[in-house]
């Protein structure tokens, strides 16, 4: 049960990174993994990889090119297999003054993959009512079920939305969209398929779409657009169905009283599955 959600455009980065809360990314983890992996994640300073640099400077340069320049700096085009190759880049990195280094040549793969992107969107770029990058805050609770006996549990949650349109004032029935970006290796249709289900695009989905109903108080639809890291970088808008919707809320309530469990019976951080299981694969 969503008891309140906010949108916060005063949040900072910062301050949203900071923030002990639940988000989409910690619910897709306990519902492929369980609750220690999430714990774990939740934690851990592990440097972005490859992939995960590429794909947050897509997103910056689609939704706030303006910021590009103070996050992120783009590295000499060098050999890095030589031994000057490797100096240079070292030197490079050390005065780069905190800001995130990018090899040239993934730098003109996010660029591409920007350019096809925002021939999508910019249609809702002009819109007066759009949003970039809104963050939200909320308090939730579940009621479940365990053992025969039943529990409630409170969690304070978050999340970040690439964009977000609501209503005109003078158009009182266009309906709220959540928009999210997605970087992917090709856009056919077996790899996006595959992509939605392995990294549970659903839960994400739902999770979103009701925190924005309850604050906002209308259901949105919800749109991903999919780069490809490969050339000619091409983008394909999604429309998420309803029953998408539906798998995706029963999912990470399924996380969320797994949550409560774990949490209700104060177990360790590094706590692990016990016992035996038969394997029938």
């Amino acid at each position: 049960m969503l008891l309140k959600v906010t949108l916060r455009p005063d949040l900072s980065e910062e301050e949203y990174r900071s923030r002990d809360a639940i988000n989409q990314s910690y619910l897709k983890r306990v519902h492929t993994h369980g609750v220690a992996h999430a714990e774990a994640d939740k934690n851990s300073k592990v440097q972005k990889s490859k992939a995960l640099l590429i794909g947050s400077l897509y997103h910056c340069l689609t939704l706030e090119p303006d910021e590009v320049h103070s996050r992120y700096l783009r590295a000499p085009n060098v050999d890095r297999r030589t031994k000057y190759g490797k100096e240079v880049h070292a030197e490079f990195e050390q005065s780069s003054n905190g800001l995130e280094v990018v090899k040239g040549d993934d730098w003109d793969v996010a660029e591409a993959m920007s350019k096809s992107a925002f021939e999508i969107i910019k249609s809702r770029r002009d819109r007066p009512d759009v949003m970039y990058e809104i963050a939200f805050t909320g308090v939730a609770k579940v009621d479940y079920k365990w053992d025969g006996k039943l529990y409630s549990y409170p969690f304070n949650l978050k999340g970040k939305l690439d964009l977000l349109t609501t209503p005109w004032k003078s158009k009182k029935e266009q309906e709220i969209e959540i928009l999210d970006l997605k970087s992917m290796a090709s856009l056919s249709d077996s790899d996006v398929i595959a992509s939605a289900r392995g990294s549970c695009w659903g839960i994400q989905s739902a999770f979103y779409s009701d925190c924005v109903h309850k604050a906002l108080g209308s259901m949105p639809k919800f749109t991903y657009v999919c780069s490809e890291k490969e050339e000619p970088n091409l983008s394909r808008e999604f429309v998420v169905s309803p029953e998408m919707i539906e798998r995706g809320r029963h999912n990470y309530l399924r996380s969320l009283v797994q949550v409560a469990e774990w949490s209700r019976n104060g177990k360790p951080k590094d706590y692990g599955y016990v016992g035996v299981t038969e394997l029938n694969a």
